[in-house]
């Protein structure tokens, strides 16, 4: 058996998962709206990063029993949440479609309120049921919950996938973000986006953001808000932004 699948199976059994956050600000002022919840494997070993952590258990079909971990962890660690704030969670489109998943009540004995949660639906697997994803969502947006598209442009049907869900919270992705004050395409493709939420009512997010050309860029372009090493790096519960003079 390989030594992945142990180890993974390892990590899940006694619950060797630790949660970091990093902010989420808006452009518009640098005020804080929330935090991302970025999951990670115990330090030092084959699976810490989150990429590889997910690619072993897509591989192993064990990604709920993961990211049913990741949630609880997750939550389990922003009990201390500021009111007010979002709290973004990663999930992957076939767990929200999991009738297991969907009945759940992850926040039983929480201090967070549906309406507190942002989902976010990564591109790690595609929607393969696009009319049942969506029933699923509407289900899950009654409740309060809202959702964010991940990493919209990397995928070949994202477009696609935005067009359908229309989603409350758009990410844009980081190869666009990355020294797009010296790429006047890059801006061009980030501006269509930008139009098209703001028409569809879709907030936009942009990610990794480390330089403050880039915000210069990011902030003229229209997008809402904003998240990267710029304002402060991934850490324990909560990172306190650093204000951006521009």
């Amino acid at each position: 058996m390989d030594k992945r699948i142990i180890q993974l199976r390892k990590i899940i059994k006694e619950k060797r998962i630790h949660t970091l956050f990093q902010p989420i600000l808006s452009l518009k002022d640098q005020n804080l709206i929330g935090y991302e919840a970025l999951s990670r494997g115990p330090g030092g070993t084959a699976l810490e990063k989150p990429d590889l952590l997910f690619k072993a258990a897509n591989a192993n079909n064990m990604t709920l029993k993961l990211e049913d971990l990741c949630h609880r962890q997750a939550i389990k660690s922003a009990q201390r949440l500021p009111k007010g704030l979002k709290l973004f969670l990663n999930i992957e489109a076939p767990v929200l479609n999991s009738r297991l998943y969907q009945k759940v009540d992850y926040l039983k004995n929480s201090t967070l309120r549906p309406v507190d949660i942002v989902l976010e639906i990564t591109e790690r697997s595609a929607i393969k049921n696009m009319r049942s994803f969506r029933k699923n969502m509407s289900l899950f947006h009654k409740k309060g919950f809202h959702f964010a598209l991940d990493d919209t442009g990397t995928g070949y049907n994202s477009i696609k996938v935005l067009w359908e869900l229309k989603p409350d919270y758009l990410k844009l992705p980081t190869f666009l973000v990355r020294d797009i004050n010296r790429d006047p395409l890059k801006e061009e493709f980030i501006q269509v986006l930008v139009n098209f939420a703001k028409r569809a009512k879709v907030k936009t997010i942009a990610e990794a953001v480390e330089k403050k050309a880039e915000l210069k860029v990011l902030r003229r372009l229209g997008v809402d808000y904003a998240q990267g090493y710029l304002f402060a790096r991934p850490g324990k519960p909560f990172p306190k932004p650093r204000k951006v003079k521009l």
